[in-house]
């Protein structure tokens, strides 16, 4: 998804000066200026989603997953114990259990009722 913004809006922002050059034709600048709301939406979509963020995250914890599965295969500590099998669950279900908050903070909106200064000069923009 975040490919493709990016695709967009540099495709786009190329094609803009290009289509300057037109301007004399009334079609022209509307078209310019479409393009350039299509950048803003992209940019935009891009960096309130957070998707770059949100992947990082998502691999690290991927990553991590793998790492512990190799320990407890390979009955290195901490899994060289008689009850590895209880504590590689107790770590892995411990990791999950913090990707999965991290991604309801994402996905759920505190709702507060008050708007802050910020919110409200946001709005007003």
């Amino acid at each position: 998804m975040v490919i493709s913004l990016r695709a967009v809006e540099m495709a786009s922002a190329a094609t803009v000066p290009f289509l300057a050059g037109f301007t004399g034709n009334p079609w022209m600048s509307r078209t310019v200026g479409v393009i350039g709301i299509i950048i803003t939406v992209s940019a935009g979509m891009t960096h309130l989603c957070q998707f770059q963020k949100r992947w990082i995250e998502y691999r690290t914890t991927a990553e991590s997953l793998k790492k512990e599965k190799f320990l407890f295969v390979t009955r290195t500590k901490p899994y060289n114990g008689d009850d590895a099998f209880s504590v590689f669950v107790q770590r892995v279900e411990n990791m999950v259990s913090k990707e999965v908050g991290v991604w309801a903070q994402y996905s759920t909106k505190p709702e507060t009722g008050k708007e802050t200064d910020r919110e409200k000069e946001k709005v007003r923009l």
